[in-house]
Order: structure tokens, then sequence, then C-alpha cells
């Protein structure tokens, strides 16, 4: 081989061997919970609603465990985002005690005034944490409310120059400025207790308008931000073990461990949803206990790293369609059992607490079913008009808070043949002519009775003294009979003296059932059609 050809060849190992090691990456540090664990969370939460709310979310559980992941897609596209996904305890406490718990009172605290004097110098004007504690702290605090707030967020932080200089002199201050502008403070170390009371707000409020597309993306946001809120390491400022030489523990915590045992061991089991009376004590304590787990988080995966054998720590593995090197699975059971299942634990907490935020928001906006009750009774007397029907929201909202958690059910009575309910045509026009009988009273006064003794040592209201003929599903006109003389049809459906005319739906029930017909149309059907088919061979 000459010089040339020892050289070419050399070229190509050294090409090879780097490609090779291209085509291995360490694991990506992943956001939060994962893909997985923040699908599972909102679609596991789903299933544990009461009936109520599981008519609405469970048709549009796809969506609420797709979109589960839609706030950390947004980090890539707003600077407001990211703070919302943490909070940065240590560097408040502890103690906490003079941390802001409103997420109002904390803006007006952190928040910076900064004025540009005449003679161009930057200087801060006012500091809301000295403000705050200052003789005029009132009359800040309704300036913040008029001119700031509505500021926030909006990548607008310039303020109208005039108010500022009315307040300044109404309370003795320079108002030598030209222009001034606010800075927040508070996002420097993470909002996400405080954000997640404004979604709880949010959500609330648009289950009290029943606008289904922004509780849907509302609940998704929100399912993704309670279980943030359930990562120790994120409520610590040493959120990668960056501080600590243990960089890369965020992915294996919240992701490495729930993706490889998650569906093998955990109990997803977590019981029903609970009305949180006060959410915002509520996030600080979740934000609080997950804190209290940073140290164990950390010590633990330290002196693991010391006594497990080095060469069976990290291991290539397939991550999204590519080769990485991750955790290996050995190494990630004993991080897992050392920590007594706690990533198990809070991931179930997580669960349960997205499906009782969704529940509480559901039960704060007045339990729509009661506000949609009382504005079907209003239409039902003639009583329309948005006036009205936004006024009901108040007697629905007190309701609510009379009957703690109601549950609004209706009671479903089979309708039996009567001669004298009929359904005519006069001059074209259809006409029902229908009385309630003396038999159905009786029946309806004996239902009431049992349904009073089996919801013994509850509240039971009833909500109406009389009947209320139910037209959903109408039936009969056709009824079956054994004569031509007891009814339309035979028992298969054969119009009597036709021949050849055959009936299959609704219109050949004798009696209402007062259950939804549509089970047992389809067996009629299917039950006509053989039949047919025998009469026709």
């Amino acid at each position: 081989m000459n010089r040339k050809q020892m050289t070419k060849t050399i070229l190509g190992i050294l090409l090879l061997a780097c490609s090779l090691v291209s085509s291995i990456s360490i694991a990506p540090e992943s956001p939060e919970w994962g893909f997985f664990g923040h699908k599972r969370i909102n679609r596991l939460a789903v299933l544990t609603l009461p009936p109520q709310m599981m008519a609405f979310f469970k048709p549009h559980i796809d969506y609420l465990t797709d979109h589960a992941v839609d706030p950390d897609m947004r980090r890539y596209a707003s600077k407001h985002e990211g703070p919302r996904h943490f909070i940065d305890l240590d560097n408040y406490g502890p103690p906490f005690d003079s941390l802001p718990r409103s997420r109002t009172e904390a803006m007006q605290y952190f928040t910076e005034i900064w004025v540009v004097k005449n003679s161009g110098d930057t200087v801060l004007f006012l500091s809301g944490k000295n403000t705050l504690a200052s003789a005029f702290r009132d009359d800040y605090k309704r300036y913040f409310n008029r001119q700031v707030l509505p500021r926030f967020y909006k990548d607008v932080e310039t303020l109208d120059t005039d108010s500022l200089s009315a307040f300044a002199l109404t309370h003795g201050l320079p108002g030598d400025f030209k222009s001034a502008f606010f800075s927040d403070r508070m996002s420097l170390h993470g909002v996400l207790p405080w954000n997640l009371q404004r979604m709880q707000r949010d959500l609330t409020e648009a289950f009290r308008r029943k606008d289904a597309n922004r509780i849907l993306r509302l609940s998704a946001d929100m399912g993704h931000y309670i279980g943030d809120a359930h990562v120790p390491l994120h409520t610590t400022s040493n959120y990668n073990g960056q501080k600590t030489g243990q960089h890369g523990i965020h992915g294996f915590w919240e992701s490495r461990i729930p993706e490889l045992f998650a569906d093998e061991n955990y109990d997803y089991f977590v019981g029903k949803p609970e009305y949180i009376a006060n959410t915002t004590e509520w996030f600080w304590n979740t934000v609080f206990d997950s804190h209290s787990m940073v140290d164990s988080v950390l010590s633990i995966e330290l002196a693991l790293r010391q006594t497990f054998p080095a060469d069976r720590q990290m291991c290539p593995d397939m991550r999204l369609g590519r080769a990485v090197v991750a955790p290996c699975r050995e190494f990630s059971a004993a991080y897992s059992a050392a920590l007594n299942n706690m990533v198990e634990r809070r991931m179930r907490a997580a669960i349960h607490a997205v499906s009782s935020a969704w529940y509480t928001a559901w039960v704060d906006a007045g339990q729509p079913e009661i506000l949609h009750y009382l504005r079907t009774r209003a239409a039902e007397r003639g009583l329309t008009g948005r006036f009205l029907r936004e006024g009901l929201r108040l007697p629905a909202a007190l309701a609510a808070r009379f009957l703690g958690q109601a549950k609004i059910f209706v009671g479903l009575l089979e309708d039996l043949p009567d001669p004298d309910n009929r359904v005519t045509d006069r001059d074209g026009r259809i006409c029902i002519t229908y009385h309630t009988p003396p038999e159905a009273l009786e029946r309806r006064r004996l239902f009431r009775r049992l349904i009073a003794r089996a919801f013994r040592g509850n509240r039971v209201l009833f909500l109406s003294d009389r009947p209320e003929p139910n037209l959903g599903h109408p039936c009969g006109t056709l009824r079956m009979g054994r004569t031509a003389a007891e009814g339309v049809t035979d028992g298969f459906g054969l119009v009597h003296g036709a021949g050849n005319l055959w009936v299959a739906d609704a219109s050949v029930f004798p009696t209402s059932m007062g259950v939804n017909p549509s089970l047992t149309i389809a067996a009629l059907a299917l039950r006509t059609a053989d039949r047919i088919e025998r009469e026709m061979r």
C-alpha cells in the first residue's frame, strides 16, 4: 500500500468513526414529565370525572391528551411562557412567610417602575416591595391595577407619563421625567403557582359561559402546569443538577423513569376528584410539597452514582427514532426504588389534582347543568332574551352553593297506551292530543317516594310538582297488535291487511319505554328483516 492509499484508508476510518459517534447522542433534556407523562396524566384525569362532566370530556379525551404538551411548544414562541412552568423557591426562602400568595399581590410586590429623567438618566422610581410598605400603599395598588396590570404579558412595558406624574405629585414625589416603563421581576424565578391561579379563574369563567373550545384548551393547558407543579425539580434553581454536577437528572427523574416503568408497574387508580375550597392555598401547598423532596431527589441520585457500577449507569437506547445514551434500565430501577417510588406517587397525585382542578372550576361555575335547567324552564314559559339568560347565573350560583355538589336527576316513566291520546290530521296540520292518565300520576307519586327513600340522608329537592311530557323520543302511532282492532301492524311490523307493507321503526312501539329507544329500534329492524327474508323464500 503506497502512501496515497494509506492516507485514503486512514481518512475513511476517521470518517466512519465520526459517523458512528455522531449517530449516538446523549439523551436530550426532556421538558417536564416528557410527552409521555403529560399526555398520560391528562388522559387518566378524564377517566376520574363524574358522569355529568364525563359526558363532555370523554368524547374529547384524545384532544386533551394530544394537547397536553402545547405549553412546551409555546416556550419557543413566547418569552412569557417559560416562567409559567416553574418557581425557584430556594430564591425566596425558607421561610416563605413573606412570599405573596395572591397573583395580583405578587405582581404589585415584584414590579419595579423606572423613569427616564429630563437629564437623560434612567433611575428606579418605585419599587413594589418598598411602596407596599409605605403610607400611600392603597393608592399605589389602585394606580398599579389601572395603569400597569393591563400591560403585563403584552410586550408593552412603557407607561403613561401623565398618569404617573399625577400620582407622583399627589404624594410629593419628583415628577421631572420624560418617559417611564415597568420591569417585571416576578418572572425571573418562575410564576408557576401564580399562573395556576389565573388558569383556574379562566377555566371557571369558560364553564360559566359554556364555551366548549375554551374549556378544552384551558383544561389541556392546566393539566400540563399542574403536572409541572408536582415535579420537585420545578421548584428549585438547581433544576437540572447543574449546581451539583448532576447534569441530566431532570430528564432522568421525570421522563426516563416513568417511560420505563409507568405502564408496567404504576397504580393509576386515584379515586374521584375532590372539590377544592381554596385553590390558591392548594396550589401553593402543592409546590411546597414538591420542594420538600428536592434534597432527596438530588442526594439519593448522587449517592447511587458513587456505589452503582459505572459501566452500568448509561446505556445506548432508541428515543424518538434515534440512538441516544440514557440511564440504563437497571440503574433507573435502582434509583426509583431508592426514592421509595416517589415518581409514581407524584404522578398519581398529579392525575388526581388535575381532575380536582377541573371539577372545582365546574362546581364554582354554578355546575352548568343547574344553569342549563333554569334556562330551559324559562324558555318553556316564553321567557327569553340575553339579559334574562345572563341574569339566571345568580340563582344558579346560589343553588350550587346551597345544594353543594348537587346532581340533577331526571325520572323517566314508561308511558302506557291510552286511547284518548292521539295524533291526528286537522286540515293538513299534525295535532297531538295528550293528557296524563290517573294511572301514570299514581306511578309518579310512588316513584318520587322511592327516590326520596333511596337518597335518605342527603338533601333532596324536587324541582317540579307536575309531570313534564318528554318529546325527545317520539314513538307509537302505528302500534303493534295481534289484530287490526288492537294495532296497525302485527308483532313483526307487517301492516294488517296489506300483505307486503312492513314498518321497522319506533312507530310500532306499543309503549314509550321510558329510555333511549335506539337499540330496541335496531333490534326490531333486524327481527323484521329476518321475517321478510323468510317470507320471500
